[in-house]
């Protein structure tokens, strides 16, 4: 089955008692309250994480412990995904990224 809008592409894909995800954009997969898993794609250049009601839009909403109005960026651009933390808390592979830092396939990030 293949779910498609202008933005992007995913192909899901039955794989025994699994789902497997493929796309052609780099998405970030929020394991949320209730047992609901969302991909949330990362389509634009630039994608603001924060919360919902922060002065200016988010393109990514988050909340909980620790989370700032507009907690961190991540860019996508020429095939080079990266986290930039603004200066919040910010974990990538549970180690604190203070600095811009590279996104590959299968990290773990924390806001």
């Amino acid at each position: 089955m293949s779910i498609s809008t202008e933005e992007t592409l995913l192909d899901l894909i039955h794989s025994g008692r699994g789902l497997k995800v493929w796309s052609a954009t780099p998405y970030l997969i929020s394991l949320g309250s209730g047992g609901f898993i969302t991909l949330i794609p990362l389509t634009e250049e630039i994608s603001q994480i924060g919360f919902e009601d922060a002065e200016s839009p988010q393109d990514v909403t988050a909340d909980g412990p620790g989370i700032q109005p507009h907690h961190c960026v991540i860019t996508n651009s020429a095939g080079v995904t990266t986290l930039h933390p603004n200066g919040n808390m910010c974990r990538l592979d549970g180690v604190q990224v203070t600095k811009p830092a590279m996104l590959t396939h299968g990290n773990t990030q924390y806001f």
